[in-house]
């Protein structure tokens, strides 16, 4: 449903609905992933850092490829 909601341009729609969503799964790793995403694309850089940072906390191995989102960001 974030998704929907992003592709809709409802962007702080979606980004309400994965902090609710985060109160719910805390250690689901896709959350704080796809803040970051969102935030990213806001523009929103530090707030972006710091979701990709807690999905790094959750999936050290990082199967979703947070560091590369870290890299584009500096």
């Amino acid at each position: 449903l974030a998704q929907q909601l992003y592709e809709r341009g409802e962007a702080h729609g979606a980004l309400d609905l994965l902090e609710q969503a985060t109160e719910l799964a805390p250690d689901w790793p896709p959350l704080p992933f796809r803040r970051g995403e969102i935030l990213m694309a806001l523009g929103r850089k530090d707030e972006a850092r710091a979701a990709f940072a807690d999905y790094l906390r959750l999936d050290p191995a990082d199967h979703m490829g947070a560091a590369l989102k870290l890299v584009l960001l500096d």
